[in-house]
């Protein structure tokens, strides 16, 4: 995941917008994926795809500010919270890979860049 601050362009406008308005479809599609290829995976699709919509807001206000960190520190925070619960983090891990895989095939061609530099 990049880190680096980016001055916000029309194009990361439009990329964040696509991901704000589709962010429950994002994070049902990728908690559809996570469930299929890994079935093991606590909880169901219900609590994955609101954890996953979450992430595609975050994801879309990073985006927007050019502020990778934005995430990254969301993402990290979770992972604490996870491991303060003395819960696995992999599975959060496949659920974001499982986000990234949706976004790279499903986003527009040109939110796509955008939004690859900050995943």
């Amino acid at each position: 995941m990049s880190v680096s601050t980016t001055q916000p362009t029309p194009s990361h406008a439009f990329a964040a917008e696509v991901l704000e308005n589709g962010a429950k479809t994002y994070g049902g599609f990728a908690a559809s994926r996570l469930l299929e290829e890994h079935p093991d995976t606590p909880d169901g699709f219900r609590a994955w795809r609101d954890h996953l919509r979450q992430r595609t807001l975050e994801l879309a206000a990073a985006v927007g500010a050019g502020e990778p960190r934005l995430l990254l520190a969301r993402i990290e925070w979770s992972r604490r919270a996870a491991l303060a619960r003395q819960e696995n983090d992999d599975v959060q891990r496949l659920a974001l890979v499982a986000l990234r895989d949706v976004l790279r095939e499903d986003l527009p061609d040109q939110a796509r860049p955008v939004v690859e530099g900050v995943l």
